[in-house]
């Protein structure tokens, strides 16, 4: 997760330098989607870390069935939003998506640890 802070951290601090290096052009109509994608990538470092667990215990049909619920939604999200702000609305849809995804991974977890504390596992 560190890593990922550190390189949003980079990203934003240095999106003027690296964008004009790398095209010697000034992209600052970017800077708003720059922060989106970072936020974006934050959201899918919190996500991983429930995701392996899951993955580490086996609850592979659980997952199965939160990838196809949030799949759906995000495609749903991502055309919507899309539709009204563009690009921008596309990452705002992945966003919700993951979200989603992270609240349903969370609901997953808590009812594993109650399960585990009940011995029902």
């Amino acid at each position: 997760m560190s890593v990922i802070i550190l390189y949003s951290v980079l990203l934003l601090l240095g999106f003027n330098s690296i964008s004009f290096v790398l095209s010697n052009y000034n992209f600052d109509d970017l800077f708003p989607l720059v922060i989106l994608w970072c936020a974006y990538a934050i959201i899918l470092g919190l996500r991983n870390g429930r995701l392996i667990i899951l993955q580490v215990l086996q609850k592979f049909k659980q997952l199965n069935n939160i990838y196809i619920i949030t799949c759906l939604l995000t495609i749903f999200f991502s055309y919507f939003f899309g539709m009204i702000w563009s690009v921008y609305g596309i990452i705002t849809g992945l966003i919700i998506g993951e979200l989603v995804n992270i609240l349903m991974l969370n609901n997953l977890l808590k009812q594993i640890k109650t399960q585990l504390n009940n011995n029902t596992l």
